[in-house]
């Protein structure tokens, strides 16, 4: 059914905490640190849907829609033809929402340098379960700096409201 929910993702926590490679961890929050290649691909999926969004906001179906299963098992196939695809998304939001396309231009790169010469083909099970995590890791760290930039955005308008009109300079 290609949903991501609590319960899931608290399972696939539990499998990668009880797993005896020293690699697997409990990860409660966002590692940017991590150079593990799944949960990279997980992260960069997440982007290549924010840029979407961004791009396309009223979409019906969106990249997890059509993509989640085949990026989970075959990472490289998929990413490489959605960071190829994204070139139409990011030439609109350059166009029209120039500060988003800066961003998440910036946060794509950022991942996709990490792990474009080691795309894995496959993914075992636990590999999967690592995407999974890094996929909603990075969409929870996106929702919060949207709300973040949105609230610095709320508290500039009113702070301009707020601000004394100036009167003009005498000539």
């Amino acid at each position: 059914d290609r949903r991501v929910d609590a319960p899931r993702l608290a399972l696939l926590r539990l499998l990668l905490t009880r797993s005896s490679n020293p690699q697997d961890r409990l990860m409660p929050q966002l590692d940017k640190d991590s150079d593990d290649p799944a949960y990279l691909c997980g992260r960069l999926f997440a982007v290549l849907e924010s840029v979407q969004e961004a791009a396309l906001p009223n979409i019906n179906t969106t990249l997890r829609d059509k993509y989640f299963s085949a990026a989970v098992a075959v990472p490289g196939i998929t990413l490489r033809r959605l960071f190829t695809d994204s070139g139409a998304h990011f030439k609109r939001l350059r166009r029209d929402r120039a500060a988003a396309h800066k961003a998440l231009e910036k946060r794509l790169f950022e991942i996709y340098s990490k792990v474009s010469d080691d795309l894995p083909g496959h993914l075992t099970d636990v590999q999967q379960g690592r995407f999974i995590i890094g996929y909603a890791h990075q969409r929870h760290d996106d929702i919060l700096q949207r709300q973040a930039a949105k609230e610095r955005k709320q508290a500039a308008i009113p702070a301009q409201q707020d601000a004394p009109a100036q009167k003009p300079a005498a000539v």
